[in-house]
């Protein structure tokens, strides 16, 4: 998948539209929204559909006593969208087990090896409620994709504490992605209590989320924070992105550049006015829409097995 910012250009370029200015274009940070948008009903129309789409795992270890764990290095989708619920009596992998689903009016403060568990939202609920570190719950959902951001600066240097929850105390910028009035993007859009995400030049997470109190001068103040499960520690060259859980490369698959793209240009015409284009850009879309939904909902190679009840 081609980078956000080279798709906001070709819908830029196809629809006519110039960058912002003081007087007149579309701002970039608008563009970003309709992407973020296009993939919204993207995967709302493969989950609709295709039941095993964008999966991701979660494996912590049970905390003695502590009955609900939640999920927190992905977004669950629409926070229901669960596939499996797993416990390991020893952390070992061939003692997992299914978890039972159980209901509220069976929960209780028996304590011991869970055998069921009760969804609370994105959470879940163990019961029995665990009575030792050892054992590991593995969950496996379906998550929300990583919302879609420009890259806003290039890592130049680290200061950090070195202690677990205070892995980084600032981040400074080799330089910002400027607007077209020449505009510090990183200034113009994290206020103090907002997030960055920190990714690779592929978009691959680095670490997310990190909590920042300040901004000048193109140094970054991070207020202390923990990695998450499947975070690592930024590194000089690694780029900035504003807000929480996002990415400067689509999850969706390839196959979904171009529709970004079109859903793009159709949310452009349509501001502009341009009815005939609209509708035109609109046809284009539904029709790549329903080329999308036909490769998924077409049988794959793997043998699927039909359960038989006598």
């Amino acid at each position: 998948m081609r980078r956000v910012d080279a798709q906001l250009n070709r819908a830029r370029k196809d629809a006519a539209v110039k960058d912002a200015t003081t007087t007149k274009g579309i701002e970039q940070n608008t563009l970003l929204e309709y992407i973020n948008d296009a993939q919204d009903r993207a995967q709302a129309l493969i989950s609709s559909s295709y039941a095993l789409f964008n999966i991701k795992e979660d494996i912590q270890s049970t905390v003695v006593d502590q009955e609900a764990y939640s999920i927190t290095d992905y977004r669950v989708y629409i926070n229901n969208r669960f596939v499996s619920f797993e416990i390991s009596s020893s952390g070992n992998l061939q003692d997992y087990c299914r978890l039972k689903k159980s209901n509220f009016h069976a929960r209780n403060n028996n304590t011991g090896l869970p055998e069921e568990y009760l969804r609370r939202g994105a959470s879940v609920l163990l019961n029995p409620i665990p009575d030792s570190t050892a054992y590991k719950l593995r969950v496996n959902y379906e998550a929300e994709v990583e919302d879609l951001d420009i890259r806003r600066g290039k890592i130049a240097s680290i200061i950090g504490a070195g202690t677990p929850v205070s892995p980084i105390t600032s981040i400074t910028l080799a330089s910002s992605s400027p607007t077209p009035d020449g505009t510090d993007t990183v200034l113009a859009d994290l206020e103090v209590g907002d997030y960055i995400c920190v990714v690779d030049k592929d978009g691959n997470r680095i670490a997310k989320n990190l909590p920042v109190t300040g901004y000048s001068s193109l140094v970054i103040t991070v207020d202390s924070f923990e990695l998450g499960i499947n975070d690592t520690l930024p590194a000089v060259g690694d780029y900035v992105c504003v807000g929480k859980y996002k990415t400067t490369h689509s999850e969706l698959p390839d196959t979904f550049d171009n529709y970004l793209v079109l859903y793009v240009i159709w949310r452009i015409l349509g501001r502009k006015g341009s009815t005939a284009f609209s509708k035109a850009a609109e046809a284009a879309l539904v029709a790549k829409e329903k080329e999308i939904l036909e490769a998924y909902v077409s049988l794959g190679q793997e043998i699927q097995e039909i359960p038989y009840l006598d």
